[in-house]
């Protein structure tokens, strides 16, 4: 026969349940868009990737056509703010501007001395208005 947990149980069970999710989170990450809180992401769309440091990915963007849309990058510790040590997770952000209408590719290369490197491919469509619409494609 099944027991119920108390109230006051429950209630803990589910705090540590959701502290969980949110350590997963933080360490695993999801693409999110951290450290882009002011952008108009239809002009400005960003891809967000995780890494650490002392052996996490580093990325590299690789654009078939510069002349139609260019980027940035940083690195965002998000709340943390602290400087670099081995293990800190981090966000590295690619913020996208259009320089003019048209299509180009994009691939985007994780490296690492510990991991087994990665690549992303999007194709990268510009309009008329200059807003940029990213589309993840099939690895080429």
């Amino acid at each position: 026969m099944m027991k119920l947990l108390s109230k006051k149980k429950a209630a803990g069970f589910v705090s540590a349940l959701m502290l969980g999710v949110i350590i997963m989170f933080s360490f695993f990450g999801c693409s999110s868009q951290n450290g882009t809180d002011n952008v108009d992401l239809e002009k400005h769309p960003v891809l967000s990737f995780n890494s650490f440091d002392g052996g996490g990915y580093a990325y590299t963007a690789i654009l078939e056509d510069e002349g139609i849309v260019s980027y940035t990058s940083k690195r965002d510790y998000g709340k943390q703010k602290h400087e670099v040590i081995d293990g800190a997770a981090y966000n590295v952000i690619f913020t996208f501007t259009g320089l003019k209408s048209g299509t180009t590719s994009l691939k985007i290369e994780a490296r690492s001395p510990i991991i087994q490197p990665e690549d992303y491919y999007y194709t990268i469509t510009v309009d008329e208005s200059l807003n940029v619409k990213i589309t993840e494609k099939e690895a080429e």
